[in-house]
């Protein structure tokens, strides 16, 4: 759910730099929410994915981008 995405941006142990230091600005946490919600409906929908790696995911003002993913499927998987 998106109260589950959002608490999850929460017990992140360097949240308050989501929330703009040193004069940076506050990352748009409803991009992020809607990226994990994205994402876990993907998994949802295609049980294939073994493994789904994001490095880095890009937070910013306004929005976030994913430089680069790697998505492992279950050589075992099958329909």
């Amino acid at each position: 759910s998106k109260a589950d995405a959002a608490a999850m941006i929460e017990d992140i142990n360097a949240v308050e730099v989501l929330n703009g230091v040193r004069g940076a600005e506050a990352i748009d946490r409803n991009a992020l929410v809607n990226l994990i919600m994205k994402l876990s409906d993907m998994i949802w929908r295609h049980p294939e994915i073994a493994e789904l790696d994001l490095n880095p995911v890009i937070a910013r003002g306004d929005g976030v981008s994913i430089a680069d993913a790697r998505i492992i499927l279950d050589p075992n998987f099958s329909t």
